[in-house]
């Protein structure tokens, strides 16, 4: 048996997908294409399990969503630096 995991925080199940993993879907791809093609099952089952709240299901749908999500990282960056910093002041 093969599997894929993109790993995230149990707090980042709850919000908007973070930039970087979205940016790990091209290779999680890739490396799904490659097991399906190498595979010699007659039958292969692909499961993806995870937050999808907000996220359609057709590709139509997903069609602009990191135009849609780019407001929302910038957000994350802000808070992900500004968290940084405090954990600076404190050595």
């Amino acid at each position: 048996m093969d599997g894929i995991a993109i790993k995230m925080q149990p707090n980042e199940a709850s919000i908007p997908i973070r930039k970087d993993i979205y940016g790990s879907i091209p290779n999680a791809k890739i490396v799904l294409e490659r097991l399906v093609k190498e595979s010699k099952a007659k039958k292969i089952l692909v499961i993806g399990v995870g937050n999808t709240c907000g996220i359609g299901n057709t590709k139509k749908s997903l069609a602009g969503l990191d135009k849609k999500l780019s407001p929302i990282w910038k957000k994350q960056k802000k808070e992900d630096d500004e968290e940084k910093k405090k954990e600076k002041k404190w050595f």
